[in-house]
């Protein structure tokens, strides 16, 4: 076999081989969720971190198209969706993962602004309870005066806690009514604030008046 002949074979071998390997990285992000959604749930821990893995690595569009697939319950079967989201959330959650775990939290207060549906927001609250840091406690405290996402939006900044948990409870206090006061008044008193003593026991003499 001459020089050129073997030149030519290694040629096509090296075209056949990456043409392989585009095809194989050049599948619609759609095509990858699909992929990564049909091996949930994952068999053990080992293949959860490969798979979520790959999740990171399709970035902010590829995990929104998960947690667009968020549906309330009782309007479609989401397991897949949440098996996964949770699994992320528990993975950047782990020790030495803060890169993972900033993502997590970005990505899951942009989807907490999308979403509408309270359940699904509430699904999404409780995951921020893993990996929120005090940037969570400033985006979901608008939902502190919300009947139905009081409690869970409390159970997030409780889950983070210190001072700016504290002062963002004792802030929404007074805006709060009968149904959520009680839930920010035990929350305050597991944090141990002093602040809020007095507040209270004025809300209290009032009542009683």
């Amino acid at each position: 076999m001459n020089k050129n002949t073997i030149q030519n074979i290694a040629i096509l071998l090296l075209t056949i081989l990456t043409t392989a390997i585009f095809a194989q990285d050049n599948r619609t992000l759609d095509t990858k969720v699909a992929d990564i959604l049909a091996q949930m749930p994952t068999k053990d821990l080992v293949h959860r971190d490969r798979v979520i893995n790959e999740v990171i690595q399709l970035g902010p569009d590829g995990f929104q198209k998960f947690t667009s697939r968020l549906v309330p319950p009782g309007e479609g079967d989401d397991t897949a969706v949440r098996f996964v989201i949770n699994s992320c959330s528990r993975y950047a959650s782990e020790f030495g993962k803060e890169k993972e775990k900033v993502f997590v939290e970005d990505q899951l207060l942009k989807a907490l602004k999308t979403q509408q549906n309270r359940d699904v927001k509430t699904f999404l609250l409780n995951e921020l309870n893993l990996v929120g840091g005090d940037k969570t406690i400033q985006e979901v405290k608008i939902y502190l005066t919300d009947d139905f996402l009081a409690e869970p939006a409390t159970q997030t900044i409780l889950s983070v806690g210190g001072k700016t948990a504290a002062g963002v409870l004792l802030e929404a206090l007074p805006k709060a009514n009968d149904k959520t006061k009680p839930t920010l008044v035990k929350a305050l008193g597991e944090l141990k604030c002093t602040e809020a003593v007095q507040q209270i026991t004025a809300m209290v003499n009032d009542k009683n008046q």
